[in-house]
């Protein structure tokens, strides 16, 4: 058994100990902050509250008005419209009858 280095302030949990203290790591989570898990001292993990959550996702989601801010202008754009080639229409109509 490890002995756990965790004070009331830390957030660094080795896996072991945030195995075995599951919930206490929950709950620091909620109240102090991000809580890091390290496997031989590297970290692997960071457990966070779901407001915390929904803070990070709301940065990364897309925002349709940022994107219109900061996509190029159509006066700068080189833009060339694509037309469908048009039949004749005597050949068209030799096709339906045929």
């Amino acid at each position: 058994m490890t002995v756990a280095l965790i004070t009331q302030s830390a957030s660094i949990w080795q896996v072991q100990d945030a195995k075995s203290r599951l919930a206490e790591l929950i709950s620091r989570a909620g109240e102090i902050g991000p809580q890091t898990i390290t496997r031989h001292g590297k970290p692997v993990a960071v457990v966070i509250s779901p407001e915390a959550a929904e803070l990070v996702e709301a940065k990364l989601r897309p925002n349709f008005g940022e994107f219109l801010l900061t996509a190029p202008k159509l006066e700068s754009a080189e833009m060339q419209l694509l037309q469908r080639p048009r039949r004749s229409r005597r050949r068209a109509a030799a096709f339906a009858f045929a």
